[in-house]
């Protein structure tokens, strides 16, 4: 009976000691997984300022700036960039298919970090596919407006220059009927996505600390 118990301590430690591993594993794989959403959530708040100053340009067309119109000139670059969202196959991932997940002892952290995870992966599989037609059909409204000679002159002055000192561009983009719904349909998915991933973060922090 005594060898017995001794045996359950030492198999209670190696538990304890696994567990501790695994833990600490989580911890790092979130500090980076944090440092993903974050990157995201910075870019989308980017791309949310952006639309709204292209949706202010599209209705105050007549009197704009000639920042504005740089700035709605390049709706086709910034603004319809896709931002991509992914995460490498962790720690929590590995005991999930092994099914040794059970090996952390406290179930509500277990749950709490199995929440997470799920959240943010039905999160990237629905970014990714949901923003992207918009962006496409704002690339090819842009590309619509350019002539042989814009495309040109784009290549001769470099990207930065795009739409800066074309007029011709500017008022192709802004007259088109589909450039507002668009920018105003990518800052709402904008809006929406920051809120989502602002969430993350914070389930992500909790679970931290």
């Amino acid at each position: 009976m005594i060898a017995l118990q001794i045996n359950n301590w030492n198999e209670e430690r190696k538990a304890i000691k696994e567990e501790k591993i695994n833990l600490l594993s989580i911890y790092h794989d979130l500090n980076t997984d944090i440092g993903k959403v974050a990157y995201c959530r910075n870019r989308l708040a980017s791309q949310y300022a952006i639309a709204v100053e292209a949706m202010v340009a599209v209705e105050h067309m007549n009197s704009m700036s000639k920042d504005s119109a740089r700035l709605v000139a390049n709706l086709g670059w910034k603004l319809s960039e896709v931002i991509p969202v992914e995460r490498e196959r962790n720690t929590w991932d590995e005991l999930k298919v092994k099914g040794t997940e059970t090996h952390i002892i406290n179930d509500s952290l277990k749950l709490r970090i199995d929440n997470f995870y799920e959240r943010f992966d039905r999160q990237i599989e629905r970014f990714n596919q949901l923003p992207n037609k918009v962006r496409q059909d704002l690339r090819e409204l842009t590309g619509s407006c350019h002539t042989s000679e814009t495309v040109k002159n784009i290549y001769k002055n470099g990207g930065s220059k795009y739409g800066a000192d074309s007029p011709e561009l500017q008022r192709c983009i802004l007259s088109n009927k589909k450039a507002h719904a668009l920018a105003g349909a990518i800052a709402i998915s904008c809006v929406v996505n920051i809120a989502i991933y602002e969430e993350l973060q914070d389930m992500a922090e909790h679970l931290k600390s």
